[in-house]
């Protein structure tokens, strides 16, 4: 796999995701939570961490 210099780092998308102050969740076809934002935690009254894997 060859490198692509121009490509802006996982780790960027990360933050800018976190800072936003929409709510933002990606689930997989089974409605599993595979990311969560900051955002959307906080109006639900949880952490990254309680809602990773759970079901939507």
């Amino acid at each position: 796999m060859v490198a692509n210099k121009n490509r802006i780092p996982d780790k960027w998308f990360e933050e800018i995701l976190n800072v936003a102050t929409e709510w933002i969740v990606v689930v997989n076809v089974q409605g599993e939570i595979l990311y969560i934002n900051k955002a959307y935690c906080e109006f639900l009254h949880t952490t990254v961490e309680q809602a990773i894997g759970r079901s939507v």
